[in-house]
């Protein structure tokens, strides 16, 4: 039997084909906006739902039972004195009392694959309990990892704390930090190790002539921040130097070792140095502390390898949001990082879960009925600069739907504790999502 071909007959929505389960995997921003999102706004209008005729359950799978405010973590990792770690993370399941219990259903677990055939997911519990739910829809909302732990939840809030702490221990007795990264977790992280060990700029200090931790960044770029324009990429680089930060350019980190005298050695290839321009040049430099801030990758190993792209992204259509039917089945879709449509970030993510959702729910009441009754939304993605960088707590970069924005804003807007009172918790309740897509009627 072909994938297609697993569809049942329409106008069949009784209670003994029920619960039909949509199930979104991660609860992260793009996950927790979706399941937000179905529950107000595309359950109320599938078939049968308000006679009792048919059930419907929401299934929102995550490996932790909490939410991660991660935008935050490169403070968070270094002074905790300045940002309280309970502000970070908050429990997943208390954001959703307004469901119906029998609409909605939070699983700790980690899904271990998908069987686009049978059309369920296989998930292990917390406790090595193996789990799996069937599925009428489909949401990957798994995000990305990075390479550095320190960085990403997978398990418990209090073991991710634990790690943070082990970290702590070090960089405030290490004299030397090596971060391997120019991106803005890169940049963002030297700012806040130099500034808590070094002190604080303040206007009539140019600089730290005699600094207690020297901090330098390896990129492989031939700037740092690669996504914005030259100049504000030169003004990050001199923030930074000001900090006793040092940028190396055209480095490529090759290995680590671990040194008798440093906990870290680490080999660098510098492209075009200084010194020798046009010639590759190999050198060491030592540390106490190393962070891997390279990038990110897709978390996708448990999907066939069928439906990613040569870059371990879903492969989805670039305006439904649809994963290819012919591989994945029907009403399977991708919200977030995890997919190749997406540039990345949290404001992205206001224009995508809408799109994605309402197709959904076009799928699902054709799937029921037989009739198409809307047709697709489409998904444009805002091309224009848009990324803040807190260099401190005093500097930043940065700019909004283009326009350049002033140190002292980004300050402001960012630096101050990582939109963590602005937009944690904002995001954790959906509030992007309360207002009605079709009106001006407000969900709880």
């Amino acid at each position: 039997m072909s994938i297609n071909s697993d569809e049942r007959p329409h106008n069949r929505y009784t209670s003994e084909a029920g619960p039909h389960h949509i199930v979104i995997i991660g609860a992260s921003f793009a996950g927790i906006g979706a399941a937000h999102y179905t529950l107000r706004w595309v359950l109320r209008d599938l078939p049968g739902r308000d006679s009792g005729e048919t059930r419907y359950k929401v299934i929102l799978i995550n490996p932790s039972e909490h939410y991660f405010w991660r935008p935050a973590a490169p403070r968070a990792i270094v002074a905790p004195h300045l940002l309280d770690w309970d502000k970070l993370f908050y429990p997943i399941e208390p954001a959703f009392v307004y469901a119906h219990p029998e609409e909605f259903e939070f699983i700790e677990g980690l899904v271990t694959g998908v069987d686009p055939a049978g059309r369920t997911v296989s998930i292990l519990g917390p406790s090595g309990e193996e789990l799996e739910r069937d599925y009428a829809a489909l949401v990957i909302a798994t995000g990305v990892s990075t390479p550095c732990d320190l960085f990403t939840q997978d398990s418990s809030a209090l073991s991710l704390k634990a790690k943070w702490k082990e970290f702590q221990d070090v960089i405030w007795r290490a004299k030397n930090v090596v971060i391997a990264g120019g991106g803005p977790l890169g940049v963002e992280c030297a700012g806040e190790i130099a500034e808590a060990r070094n002190g604080k700029l303040y206007p009539w200090r140019d600089d730290h002539w005699r600094p207690k931790c020297k901090v330098t960044i390896v990129t492989r770029n031939t700037k740092i921040l690669p996504k914005m324009r030259d100049a504000i990429s030169q003004t990050a680089c001199k923030e930074l130097k000001r900090l006793a930060c040092k940028v190396i350019h055209e480095g490529e980190w090759l290995e680590t070792k671990v040194d008798a005298v440093y906990k870290h050695q680490l080999t660098v290839l510098w492209r075009n140095h200084p010194a020798k321009p046009e010639t590759n040049f190999a050198y060491t430099l030592g540390a106490e502390a190393f962070i891997d801030a390279t990038g990110a990758f897709p978390n996708t190993q448990f999907l066939p390898d069928d439906w990613l792209d040569d870059k371990r992204q879903v492969a989805c259509h670039r305006e439904t949001l649809r994963v290819d039917s012919e591989v994945a089945g029907p009403r399977v879709y991708c919200v977030g990082d995890v997919g190749n449509y997406s540039s990345g970030g949290i404001l992205d993510l206001k224009q995508a879960i809408p799109v994605a959702m309402a197709n959904m729910k076009t799928d699902l009441v054709e799937y029921m009925t037989g009739v198409r009754r809307w047709p697709d939304k489409q998904y444009k993605p805002n091309l224009a600069e848009n990324q803040i960088v807190p260099i401190g707590t005093r500097q930043g970069v940065g700019a909004f739907n283009g326009w350049r924005l002033p140190s002292t804003l980004c300050s402001l807007i960012k630096g101050r504790d990582y939109l963590t009172g602005m937009m944690a918790k904002k995001i954790l309740n959906g509030y992007d999502f309360k207002k009605d897509p079709d009106g001006s009627k407000y969900s709880k």
